[in-house]
């Protein structure tokens, strides 16, 4: 208990300062191309959160990005869970390689896996423009929500063409011309804390 308490007290005192390590930050991310603009955080009841305005990337950027760790799910499933992580606005060029479609200008691989992170969270949104360096293919805009509550996973994903000169009248779902829609829901058969 004494540990938690430890953690918790100095977990609140480096999210605070968090802005002034901001420099210190984008110089350890410099070798992977990776710059953060506007780092700031709080915290929320028992979770830290981190907002960024601006994230630069090999691929392009990412606005107003924000991070509220699931602290206790993260320490029972000794991995990074996210109770909240939304990117509001951005950018990302995809490139083909021989392995198929990946962000431009990054390394494949590292260690990092997205995807627990993704599976666990409880509420992942994004809102981006995919721009492919084929020209053939169009800009999209992909909107994206996933929610997890009580091991049930729902999924929203909304894609437009940007290149759509003229759209016609929207559907009754919504969409204009050149978009499309997909949702799904799926419910874990395993216990809640099981991989």
């Amino acid at each position: 208990m004494l540990a938690v308490a430890l953690v918790q007290s100095v977990g609140r005192l480096g999210v605070t300062v968090l802005d002034e390590l901001e420099f210190g930050i984008n110089q350890w991310l410099s070798v992977e191309r990776v710059r953060l603009t506007g780092l700031s955080g709080s915290w929320r009841y028992l979770n830290p959160v981190v907002s960024i305005e601006r994230v630069d990337l090999p691929a392009g950027t990412l606005a107003k990005v924000t991070v509220e760790l699931d602290w206790l799910e993260s320490l029972a499933r000794n991995r990074l869970v996210a109770r909240r992580l939304q990117i509001g606005a951005g950018t990302l060029h995809l490139e083909q390689s021989a392995g198929g479609w990946r962000l431009r200008g990054m390394q494949a691989g590292g260690e990092f896996d997205a995807s627990g992170l993704l599976y666990h969270s409880d509420q992942v949104q994004l809102a981006a423009t995919l721009a492919f360096a084929d020209e053939q293919v169009p800009q999209l805009q992909v909107a994206y929500v996933a929610t997890n509550r009580g091991c049930y996973h729902r999924h929203r994903l909304q894609i437009n063409n940007v290149a759509a000169d003229q759209p016609g009248p929207a559907s009754a779902d919504g969409c204009l011309n050149g978009c499309g829609r997909f949702e799904l829901g799926a419910r874990d058969r395993l216990w809640p804390l099981w991989e």
